[in-house]
């Protein structure tokens, strides 16, 4: 692409990885998009709660008669 890449998405990484390889990803998650990472910006949408530790922001969705609520998690 010539620019670097700013920002990131993944739905659901973790759907068909067995533990060893989730502790992978975590771990890539961690070197990739720390502060000094390759990558400035990473969303990642998941049920795996294993993935929080290599998040510096979390949020809980829940859908709350009909809506969805968004509120942030402390680390």
């Amino acid at each position: 692409a010539g620019a670097k890449i700013g920002l990131i998405m993944l739905d659901e990484p973790t759907a068909h990885l067995d533990e060893e390889r989730r502790r992978s990803l975590v771990a890539a998650i961690r070197r990739l998009f720390s502060g000094k990472g390759e990558f400035p910006q990473l969303i990642l949408v998941t049920h795996d709660r294993e993935l929080e530790e290599a998040a510096s922001h979390v949020y809980l969705v829940e859908k709350v008669g009909g809506e969805s609520l968004v509120k942030p998690l402390a680390l």
